[in-house]
């Protein structure tokens, strides 16, 4: 295994580790399958997303942080954002560098 992924192998190890990590490759070097895989054999959970597939703000922070029914215009219900999914597992954001600039830099 290479150093660098033993490395992060000891942080994801950690009982509850709190840290962000950009994962920098060109498309199809395998970061999600590695990523995915490094957290099956350490027992956390993974929830991907794609940063493409949010179209505005209001997704974005919906789909991260979660909505209270009637929150906005077909919000029909209560909705768990995808950190509180991944709680204490990985949240992995695909193509994060599309997420919408305003948004991103809060």
């Amino acid at each position: 295994m290479a150093p660098h992924i033993l490395e992060l192998k000891s942080y994801l190890s950690n009982p509850a580790p709190v840290f962000s990590l950009l994962i920098l490759g060109e498309r199809g070097t395998g970061k999600t399958k590695g990523i995915t895989d490094l957290a099956i054999d350490l027992g956390k959970k993974v929830v991907k997303t794609n940063g493409a597939s949010f179209a505005d703000d209001t997704l974005a922070e919906s789909e991260l942080f979660g909505h209270k029914k009637g929150a906005f215009t077909g919000a029909y219900n209560d909705k768990d954002g995808l950190l509180n999914e991944a709680n204490k597992g990985i949240l992995f954001i695909d193509e994060v560098h599309t997420l919408i600039n305003g948004y991103n830099r809060s």
